[in-house]
This record gives C-alpha cells, sequence and structure tokens, in this order.
C-alpha cells in the first residue's frame, strides 16, 4: 500500500481522534473508492462534509487513478482540517480491492459505503443512525435513492414501506442494495468475507445476500442519496449486461456451494428457479436495449 501526499499528517489528526471516538457508539467510517473521478469526487466528498450527523470518519481510496483525482481529494479535504479523514492509493486492483482495504482499517462500529459519482443527501447518515438506534438488531440497512440525469429526477423505489426485513430468499430474486444507500455493522461484513475481490460484477450483491443469509437486512423506504449511474442499455453499459449475467450466475452457484456451512440452504430446486428467473430477466433486459 503507497502513501502520498499529505496523507501521514492527516492519518496523524484521524489517530488523535480515534481513541475518543471508538468509545463513541454508533460511531461511521466512510468509505469512498475512487478511480479518475476528478470530475465528481468533489461533489462526493462535500456531501459528506454536509451531513447533519457529525460522528464519523472519511477513508478514500484512489485505485491508480491516471489523472488529478488525488490531487482533488488532497485539495479537497485541506478546506476542512477539522474532519478526520484518510487518503490513500494503490495500484489499480478495482473497487473491491478498494472498499475492502478501507474497511479493515476503519475504526467505525459501522461502514458507510458511497461512491465517487454518487452523493448524499445531508440527513442520510442522520436518518439511518436513527433507525439503527431505535431498532439494535439491524445488522444491514439500505435505502431508496434518487437518479438523477439532464435535470431530472426520477425515485428509483425497492420498498415503499417504512421498513422492511429483507430476507435470503428475497435476495434472490431481487437486488434491493445499491452500495451507496447502505450502512452495516463493520463486524458483520467482515465476517461474511468482505466484497469478492476476483469479481468485475455483482460483488455487491454477492456480498448484502451473504448477510442477508446470516444476519438481519432491512430497507427503509427513505431516499438518501442521488445517483448519476445510467440505466442498463444507456451510455454504452448494454456492453457490460452479458458480464453481468455471468456473474450473477456464478454468485447463484456460489451461494448453494456455501449451503453446509448456512441455515438458510438454497436447495437444488429453487438455485434451477434462480438460474432460470436470472436468465429471463437477462434475456428481456437484451430485448430491452434492442429495441431502443
Amino acid at each position: 500500500m503507497l502513501l502520498r501526499g499529505s496523507i501521514k499528517t492527516t492519518m496523524k489528526k484521524c489517530m488523535n481522534t480515534k481513541d475518543r471516538n471508538k468509545s463513541e457508539s454508533f460511531f461511521v467510517t466512510v468509505v469512498i473508492p475512487y478511480y479518475n473521478n476528478c470530475n465528481t469526487i468533489n461533489r462526493a466528498i462535500e456531501s459528506v462534509f454536509r451531513q447533519t450527523y457529525k460522528n464519523y470518519e472519511i477513508i478514500l481510496m484512489d485505485d491508480g487513478s491516471t489523472d488529478e483525482s488525488f490531487k482533488v481529494v488532497e485539495n479537497t479535504l485541506e478546506k476542512y482540517p477539522e474532519i478526520k479523514a484518510l487518503n490513500l492509493t494503490q495500484k489499480n486492483q478495482g473497487p473491491s480491492k478498494a472498499r475492502n482495504e478501507c474497511i479493515l482499517r476503519a475504526s467505525g462500529e459501522y461502514i458507510a459505503f458511497l461512491d465517487a459519482d454518487d452523493e448524499w443527501l445531508p440527513e442520510k447518515l442522520q436518518r439511518q443512525i436513527e433507525i439503527l438506534k431505535s431498532n439494535d438488531k439491524i445488522d444491514l440497512l439500505g435505502s431508496n435513492f434518487y437518479i438523477k440525469k439532464d435535470n431530472q429526477i426520477e425515485k428509483k423505489y425497492f420498498v415503499k414501506d417504512d421498513l422492511v426485513k429483507i430476507t435470503f430468499d428475497d435476495m434472490l430474486f431481487k437486488h434491493y442494495y445499491a452500495t451507496p444507500c447502505v450502512i452495516v455493522k463493520k463486524s458483520v461484513i467482515v465476517d461474511c468475507g468482505l466484497f469478492n475481490e476476483t469479481q468485475k460484477y455483482m460483488e455487491d450483491s454477492l456480498l448484502f445476500t451473504k448477510i442477508a443469509r446470516k444476519y438481519n437486512a432491512y430497507m427503509t423506504s427513505d431516499f438518501l442519496v442521488y445517483t448519476y449511474k445510467l440505466s442498463f442499455g444507456e451510455s454504452g453499459l448494454s456492453g457490460k449486461i452479458n458480464e453481468m449475467e455471468k456473474y450473477e450466475l456464478l454468485n447463484f452457484l456460489s451461494l448453494y456451494r456455501e449451503n453446509r456451512s448456512n441455515e438458510n440452504k438454497l436447495s437444488i430446486l429453487l438455485l434451477v428457479i434462480c438460474l432460470g428467473f436470472s436468465l429471463i430477466k437477462f434475456i428481456r433486459r437484451k430485448i430491452i436495449v434492442a429495441l431502443r
């Protein structure tokens, strides 16, 4: 792991406050991986600084950017010396490796993820912490989000009830958790093996499904995140659909192989149903893209 720029100074600031914050309940580590995001990373970081909930630290990981992203991050952090922040860099190894390295360095009881091209609403952490405080059995909590595109804002619904428990079976048929919407106990995410660093796609879905299999996963109907990512089939994303489908099928096989060590079994019949349902969704998406 390489350290560059003013990281040592920033790290010292984190360490000066770490013991105090670790003793406080609901201390959150915000994890932000980035790669060639010099045009959007400042927006993401600023959205964290605007949070009404202040008991957090930020760990950022530059995944081998070739643009000015690292310098942009350093300049942004310098404007907020009171914020506990750590900016790291590694050779390009993908977002899963970047997130995992940040998680392992986290001081927080909880981990909240943010992508470098998305942003949080100011009440994001506050609202989720309020829910966690009133429901101490929740291990993983996600939310709905807004999609911003061409000056239009679209609501992306995953659930419409206030608070919904998401089971292992639910996760087999629908991807409920967008990574920037998630807050999760660090101990839980480590116990479930972190993000699979060998996967290019669907690694977040696999991890959150594993968590729902073993722990208490919930969704709130609050809209707490703005994402600027386009839907499948737009801006060249259609070329990734085949890869995404491949990894979704591999996820099912991986979950089936782990049956022996879990109470929630994925039977051979349910496996076949999941594979078939996934292929039907895949064909539908290909048709939609072809008709655009």
